[in-house]
């Protein structure tokens, strides 16, 4: 039976009745192997497959009757033609070599080469240390930080060179999406970021001619009869959402906010987005509010802390909340202050109070954005009409799902994302996932983007999905980006 990508089987391939033998060893589902002939091959080659058993290692017990998974008899000689992507049970002739064509193959092997350069937006009095560069392709992801961990970039210095390799299948007509993402830190310790996109297209279908139809994976000496060889396809369907945690919306339109402070006449505020800081306290807090009292301070803070905010006996929120968390205070209309008390738990001890914490828009009330208000950050409001933040939570969904009726086994999906804060590759497929009709494969990413920083800029996620069949071991991809853009 056919095996998941990963999984090993030990292949004999050798001359028909007896003779040389081209290959004797174990190979890994999807793996290239060579079969190769001191001089020629015989006219006719037996390749039989052969199950290797939990914890054997040794060839003379894996290589025996009980253990047969197929065999393929197959005439070898050139007086009948072989073609690239020809089948032969199991296995796929996907390159050959001879004396008249030389080697003729369906991959190509492409170096893929880089420069990277002094960033634009830093001091030239600076230097940048890189720290790690990750290259992403259709289906694999490679780390080639080791090209460039330490080195030092300056305004005057060459950019440095490093380069990947991305192998070609020049059968499939395909796109090809590089995602370069590096990352560094300057002498003074902040952090750097970079990131490239490059598409283009490669390969070319081949004629009809050279295809054969696609044959069974059951042994070839198993009474059973060779399925419809067109019914043994393989589809996915790859794609990626974006919803803004507050609103509930999609990620398009985001903007950056256009008011930082709460300046209407006769408004109340209705709510304040917030987060806490441990190391804010009360004697280092920023912000102009008349009448804002502050105290019961308790210094050191914990990381995560419990948060009440009310009227009297009314409370708007009340929850643990982690450092640098962002939760909201919605505030009904009538209410002109609140009072806010933070405790190192639920039921737990008081560590800060801000009491007389106004909700009015006008000047003297100081309701500006990033300010601190003892060991909370002002990051949005919204008063009236006007909805202003700093910072969203958004979740990128991935997704990928089988359209057809076939049983499809989902093997690979690394994902990448560029941006000023890029994140490393992530593989979300830990174990290989069975996928029937409309079956989906789902991953939820929650990520925090500041607005103001953001602004004209752009957020790219890519997803690249593979899968092979379950019944006949076709292997099929689909790929999605989407590009989430900050105005």
């Amino acid at each position: 039976p056919f095996e998941a990508s990963g999984r090993q089987s030990w292949i004999v391939a050798f001359a028909l009745g007896g003779g040389e033998v081209y290959h004797d060893k174990p190979v890994t589902v999807g793996d290239v192997f060579l079969t190769q002939a001191s001089n020629r091959f015989t006219a006719n080659m037996n390749i039989t497959i052969y199950d290797i058993p939990a914890n054997v290692t040794d060839r003379d017990a894996i290589v025996t009757p009980e253990n047969r998974l197929q065999t393929v008899k197959y005439h070898s000689s050139c007086s009948e033609n072989l073609y690239l992507k020809d089948r032969f049970g199991a296995v796929q002739l996907v390159s050959f070599e001879n004396q008249q064509q030389g080697l003729v193959s369906c991959f190509a092997s492409t170096q893929i080469f880089f420069d990277l350069s002094f960033p634009i937006n830093v001091n030239p009095g600076t230097d940048v240390i890189l720290e790690t560069l990750f290259l992403s392709t259709n289906d694999e992801s490679q780390d080639l930080s080791d090209q460039v961990r330490d080195q030092v970039l300056t305004s005057t210095s060459p950019p440095i060179e490093a380069s990947g390799v991305l192998e070609l299948d020049l059968t499939v007509r395909q796109t090809y999406v590089l995602i370069t993402t590096l990352t560094g830190r300057t002498d003074e310790g902040n952090r750097c970021f970079g990131f490239d996109r490059f598409e283009f297209i490669a390969g070319n279908r081949l004629p009809a001619i050279f295809e054969t139809l696609q044959p069974t994976m059951t042994p070839t000496e198993s009474l059973f009869p060779t399925p419809d060889p067109l019914t043994t396809a393989c589809a996915l369907e790859a794609e990626i959402t974006c919803t803004v945690i507050r609103t509930g919306r999609d990620c398009q339109g985001l903007q950056s906010p256009e008011n930082n402070r709460c300046l209407i006449d006769d408004t109340q505020a209705t709510l304040f987005s917030m987060s806490y800081s441990p190391l804010l306290t009360c004697g280092n807090q920023n912000n102009t509010m008349t009448g804002l009292q502050c105290d019961s301070d308790v210094i050191p803070k914990p990381d995560d802390a419990y948060i009440e905010a009310g009227n009297g006996d009314t409370l708007y929120f009340s929850g643990t909340v982690m450092e640098g968390e962002i939760f909201d205070i919605n505030i009904p209309e009538g209410v002109d202050e609140i009072d806010i008390e933070i405790f190192d738990q639920e039921g737990g001890t008081r560590i800060q109070r801000l009491r007389q914490f106004s909700t009015r828009c006008r000047a003297q009330d100081g309701l500006r954005l990033l300010d601190t208000f003892g060991s909370l950050q002002l990051l949005g409001f919204v008063a009236g009409d006007i909805s202003s933040f700093i910072k969203e939570v958004f979740e990128l969904t991935y997704i990928v799902r089988n359209p057809i009726s076939l049983e499809a086994t989902l093997t690979s999906a690394p994902r990448s994302i560029t941006a000023a804060n890029a994140q490393p590759p992530r593989e979300l497929v830990l174990n290989p996932v069975s996928l029937f009709r409309d079956d989906e494969f789902r991953v939820r990413e929650r990520f925090t983007i500041n607005l103001l920083e953001s602004e004209g800029r752009s957020i790219t996620s890519a997803l690249f999905s593979t899968a092979t069949s379950t019944i006949s071991g076709i292997q099929c991809r689909d790929r999605a980006i989407l590009t989430i853009s900050i105005a």
